[in-house]
């Protein structure tokens, strides 16, 4: 055996190969999950998160959205006022 090498038979290096396949989807992977969640964040979608809005400003969404009709949404603002 020659200093400074590494002796390999086949196994070990199949073996070797699968590892860096792996780390390299991995790596493929958060790259991935990073660049959409930043994609998310740049077009608003995130905007949840925040938790930023009041209870007025998330009726009014909600009744633009069509998500409550004209008389839930006036029985709600009643009673966020009082």
């Amino acid at each position: 055996m020659v200093s400074g090498f590494i002796d390999l038979k086949g196994g070990e290096v199949i073996m070797m190969f699968i590892g860096l396949i792996i780390m390299f989807f991995g790596f493929v992977f958060v790259v991935a999950l990073m660049a959409l969640l930043y994609f998310l964040y740049q077009r608003g979608d995130l905007d949840f998160l925040k938790g930023n809005e009041n209870p007025r400003e998330i009726l009014e969404r909600r009744y633009a959205a069509g998500e409550i009709d004209d008389v839930e949404y006036q029985k709600i603002k009643q009673s966020l006022i009082e």
